[in-house]
């Protein structure tokens, strides 16, 4: 029984403002999917920089932010999720830079 997980069904969601966008970018093993999902008011330079190496999400904000920004999260979470299609994905937030994936 082979219980390797081969990396293409794993997806990544990156759900968050795009300020820590190069260094990211930088850092991924592009062996995984990957999708980032932010909001249309993130500056453009970083969202067409984001759109040359990954897919892009570009979600409109709901009109109430939620405490701490729940709703904000949650929202853009689950448009990255829906822009998968494996069947493992992992959310990380995009104002956290990780290595070795």
């Amino acid at each position: 029984m082979n219980d390797i997980i081969n990396p293409k069904d794993i997806g990544i969601v990156i759900q968050g403002p795009t300020n820590y966008s190069k260094d990211i970018l930088d850092n991924l093993d592009y062996r995984f999917n990957y999708v980032w999902s932010t909001w249309s008011d993130e500056p453009m330079p970083n969202l067409e920089e984001i759109n040359k190496k990954i897919r892009l999400v570009i979600n409109v904000k709901p009109p109430f932010a939620g405490l701490r920004n729940i709703n904000l999260q949650c929202i853009s979470s689950e448009e990255g999720i829906k822009a998968l299609s494996t069947p493992w994905v992992v959310k990380i937030r995009s104002d956290l830079l990780w290595s070795g994936q």
